[in-house]
């Protein structure tokens, strides 16, 4: 990916479909007879995944100024940090259901580069919602306290990232040294 500021990482709409089948099956409705109530919660089903991770960052404040400056939605960001407002309503409300490199930090984007693409939804996100919440993914609406479960998850996948990058920065000057006095 290469922290490019113009990647979209992940988009609600690519899950739609899938959601809106299991909302049907889960519920036995036609889709002629689904209500906008219905339409919200398979939404939700879409990009809970994209909602928990764009809480994370701002909860984290590694957002950019991108939702201050070129949305104006800075009351929007405390209310998801103060828990006021869910992920979900401000992804749908202020990200048209997408993760994108505008929203991220200089500080988190190399983190999100290495982490989103190769781990997050099939080997994180997939593996909590089953084995956690004896859930699917694409079938779950968002909740306070699954984020917070959740969050544990990409502490320590924060955690570990970080760890990485200060060991290879102290081979690296330890190289540099060595170099040096030869």
């Amino acid at each position: 990916m290469g922290n490019d500021r113009y990647t979209l990482y992940d988009d609600a709409e690519w899950y739609f479909e899938k959601a809106l089948a299991n909302y049907i099956y889960d519920y036995q409705k036609n889709e002629a007879s689904l209500t906008d109530e219905d339409y919200k919660i398979i939404n939700e089903y879409a990009g809970n995944h994209i909602a928990y991770f764009i809480t994370w960052i701002i909860k984290n404040k590694f957002e950019s100024n991108f939702f201050a400056e070129t949305l104006n939605v800075s009351g929007s960001v405390e209310a998801v940090r103060n828990e006021t407002m869910t992920g979900a309503d401000f992804l749908f409300e202020h990200c048209d259901g997408k993760l994108d490199g505008e929203m991220l930090s200089d500080e988190i984007l190399p983190f999100v580069d290495w982490f989103y693409e190769k781990y997050y939804f099939d080997r994180y996100y997939v593996d909590w919602v089953i084995r956690v919440m004896d859930d699917l993914p694409l079938e779950m609406q968002w909740s306070w306290e699954d984020y917070h479960s959740f969050e544990k998850v990409l502490n320590r996948r924060y955690e570990i990232y970080m760890e990485k990058q200060r060991s290879f920065k102290e081979w690296e000057e330890k190289r540099k040294r060595s170099a040096g006095t030869e």
